[in-house]
């Protein structure tokens, strides 16, 4: 396959269109965008005590760049400062840009975390962390059973949640308008797009298109793999970390 012609459909938001198109085109790929998700702030119950009082956490766990975005975006509703005694612990690459951009505090990262569960296995063996007062960003739909986990361990975990996510109504118009598309991967950055892409047709119609046209499926991480076997098809290609840069590099490597 020549790597300069690859069509990629990404199933991301709107918000990430710009930052995706500029990759593809820095990586000399081919993409198709359609907006599967959309996401909505929520003014949680605990928000405002929790945006008062950042100063009493020990840390601010952050596990994606959308919650720690929404997080920037109440900072300055509210015009909070930001905190300066919480460490920061972040997964994913972009998440650790961004929490480094806006902060001087101490942020803990590792580029080998690839899911929550990386982060979790951290926490817990690391005794610094034992009964310390935490803040887990996060949002209202998560697959993850780790801010329970978390509980367990700290005895002392807070959790805000800041954002929805739902079905973008205008991309399954664009995706119906277009139907079948003409791709050779697919990518897919979270359970939820996944969840809302296949709703895009009834029955298996989708899954049908991807087995007949051979297009493989790309994954940032296990627990969007794992929603993408739920549905019963391949997953080609699962990211080594979760950066879409790291993906796509992966895909243009693949054989």
């Amino acid at each position: 396959m020549n790597t300069d012609n690859i069509k990629i459909l990404f199933t991301r938001s709107l918000e990430r269109k710009k930052s995706t198109m500029d990759l593809c085109i820095k990586k000399k790929l081919s993409p198709i965008f359609i907006p599967c998700i959309e996401y909505t702030s929520l003014n949680a119950s605990n928000l405002l005590d929790v945006l008062e009082n950042l100063e009493k956490f020990d840390a601010i766990i952050v596990t994606s760049q959308t919650a720690f975005d929404f997080f920037s975006i109440e900072l300055e509703k509210h015009k909070i400062k930001w905190p300066i005694n919480p460490s920061w612990i972040v997964l994913g690459e972009k998440s650790f840009q961004r929490v480094q951009r806006s902060t001087s505090g101490k942020i803990v990262y590792e580029s080998s975390w690839k899911t929550s569960f990386d982060v979790a296995s951290y926490i817990e063996k690391s005794s610094q962390w034992k009964n310390k007062k935490i803040l887990i960003l996060r949002p209202l739909e998560s697959v993850s059973q780790f801010p329970t986990w978390l509980e367990n361990v700290t005895r002392n975990t807070t959790e805000l949640v800041l954002y929805q996510t739902s079905i973008h109504a205008e991309g399954r118009k664009e995706f119906l308008s277009k139907f079948p598309i003409h791709c050779d991967w697919i990518v897919f950055m979270s359970p939820s797009a996944v969840e809302a892409f296949f709703s895009f047709k009834k029955g298996d119609e989708i899954s049908h298109w991807i087995f007949n046209r051979g297009i493989l499926l790309a994954s940032i991480g296990p627990t969007t793999s794992q929603k993408l076997r739920e549905f019963e098809v391949p997953v080609s290609l699962e990211a080594s970390s979760p950066s879409l840069e790291t993906l796509l590099d992966e895909v243009k490597n693949f054989e």
